[in-house]
């Protein structure tokens, strides 16, 4: 994509300095300084593992994530499309899903990854597409652009395909596209999105089709989004549901309508489901007027230490039409752990208008910081916030981090009744601490578990105890990281003693205490029934 660099005129920004902020700058940029979209990030030797499969084979696709930012990614995920493109069809959309989320990559870090994706019973015998986008939070298009699918090719960040051989039954439930209509008109795929204005209602017509000798029951998904499906999050509101029976060979007209909507980007989706088949149709429009949207945003490095210069960058546009100027005002922040501000800035009113507008602004922060929220907000000139984008930066999730995961007691030997004081240790070399989910849990020399935590959080360092009793010999304690797979054991020793009781760390009651209430009852009964008989004798 081509870069666009746009000048902003007489923006005056005001500066704030909060919490660990020492120094703030800012300054305008060409958008893409730092957010090198379709160059930040390869899929690299994206390939299916063999060249054909048969109906019910699994497809494993492998490739290596790797980074070409010059900044740290957070918050990505791995989209994936699939399609069917055999000489009958031309880019029917069968299936998209996440194969990956929440990965954190620093400049030039590779990471190997591979999905699994069963091919549909009966389906059609030919050639399989798969397209792979990257983005970055629920929002930014990194790598591909994900709600625009259709070309041929659309905008993907990679492509590979494969072949289906099918020597018996075939069939498919499909989209017509020549069918599909918008408020009358045809619709065009792959070409710019319609733009309507807040009057006009919108309605959209299309088919779904049973190609083969099989009746179908068929559920039909319709929803809509604001600007794109990324979030998965519907306008609930719009969402319908319906069961269509379809014979074979048949087509069904399919409706959907939805009124006026006010200024902004839409995507449209429609999922027909089949058995183990699956039809896909993405449609976009606009309703023209003002409304501003983030494209982009993210911090030059990450962690950071107190003194460094950090930088903070964005882009922003306006996303409803190509025409129009959204008159509004923003602010970015960021927040550590706990939720305090460490840096703060707010954007005087501005004017933003389609192409790219980038931002960025230098600050020094007086404490090192290893976790962080990032959120930047526009508002309207009537201080509604129109949109907003938040990202977490967690040094824990970078998965080329030197972690150094450990467990350890406070003493080796122990008699019976003692505290056993044990923590468990989550770092990097140098011992700057890692967030994570430990389980933990104590064997007895039998083999048995005598004491159990489970997901408990850790920053840097979790710690616990219990009474120890038990058998005579070797305790082990073992703690494992379930996010990256890590363990660490170690052991004591307990002395010979009369056994009282053990600590299996479950919230079932101790019955001990009842037992010897009861024994206590019977003796006192026991008594008053003796004096009871010797006063009767008298």
């Amino acid at each position: 994509m081509k870069k666009m660099k746009v000048l902003i005129l007489s923006m005056m920004l005001y500066l704030m300095c909060m919490g660990t902020s020492a120094f703030a700058a800012s300054e305008n940029i060409d958008c893409f300084e730092y957010y090198k979209f379709q160059s930040g990030l390869e899929f690299n030797d994206l390939h299916a593992e063999k060249v054909s499969y048969a109906p019910g084979d699994d497809v494993r696709v492998f490739y290596n994530l790797l980074s070409h930012m010059d900044v740290p990614i957070v918050e990505g995920k791995v989209r994936v499309q699939m399609f069917y493109d055999g000489d009958d069809a031309r880019e029917e959309m069968i299936d998209e899903f996440f194969d990956a989320r929440d990965v954190s990559l620093y400049p030039d870090e590779k990471v190997p990854l591979y999905f699994k994706w069963s091919v549909p019973e009966n389906a059609k015998a030919g050639k399989y597409t798969v397209k792979m986008y990257f983005v970055v939070g629920a929002m930014f298009n990194l790598c591909g652009i994900s709600m625009l699918p259709y070309g041929p090719p659309g905008v993907p960040g990679e492509m590979t395909s494969f072949d289906v051989v099918n020597e018996g039954a075939e069939s498919r439930i499909y989209f017509d596209k020549d069918s599909t209509t918008l408020n009358g008109r045809k619709y065009t795929f792959g070409t710019f999105a319609p733009t309507f204005d807040e009057s006009t209602p919108i309605s959209i017509k299309t088919k779904i089709v049973n190609e083969g000798t099989l009746k179908k029951q068929v559920s039909l998904m319709m929803n809509i989004y604001e600007w794109d499906d990324l979030t998965e999050r519907p306008m609930a509101a719009h969402t319908q549901e319906k069961k269509v029976l379809l014979a074979p060979g048949a087509s069904v007209d399919v409706s959907y309508d939805v009124g006026a909507l006010v200024t902004g980007a839409y995507e449209v989706k429609f999922i027909a489901t089949s058995a183990s088949q699956n039809a896909i149709l993405k449609m976009r429009f606009a309703v023209g007027g003002e409304k501003g949207g983030i494209g982009y945003l993210g911090i030059d490095k990450f962690p950071f230490e107190a003194g460094d210069e950090v930088t903070v960058f964005s882009c922003v546009s306006n996303t409803a039409d190509y025409s129009s100027t959204f008159l509004g005002h923003g602010t970015v922040e960021i927040m550590d752990k706990n939720g305090k501000t460490v840096f703060t800035d707010t954007l005087d009113e501005m004017s933003i208008v389609a192409d790219p507008m980038g931002m960025k602004w230098t600050f020094s922060p007086t404490e090192s910081l290893n976790y962080l929220k990032l959120r930047m907000r526009l508002y309207d000139t009537d201080n509604n916030i129109v949109n907003e984008a938040m990202l977490t930066y967690d040094y824990s999730k970078f998965r080329d981090v030197p972690k150094v995961f450990s467990v350890e007691a406070d003493k080796s030997n122990y008699k019976q009744g003692d505290a056993l004081n044990y923590k468990v240790s989550f770092k990097d070399e140098r011992g700057t601490s890692l967030r994570g989910d430990v389980v933990a849990y104590i064997v007895a020399p039998d083999g048995n578990i005598i004491h159990r935590v489970k997901d408990a959080r850790i920053d840097g360092v979790f710690e616990n105890s219990i009474k120890l009793h038990g058998d005579e010999g070797t305790y082990k304690i073992v703690a494992r990281e379930v996010n990256h797979d890590l363990f660490a054991e170690t052991s004591v020793a307990l002395a010979a003693g009369k056994v009282v009781a053990v600590d299996d760390g479950s919230d079932e009651p101790n019955m001990m205490p009842v037992v010897l209430l009861v024994a206590l009852v019977a003796v006192v009964l026991g008594v008053m029934v003796v004096m009871v008989m010797r006063r009767g004798k008298k």
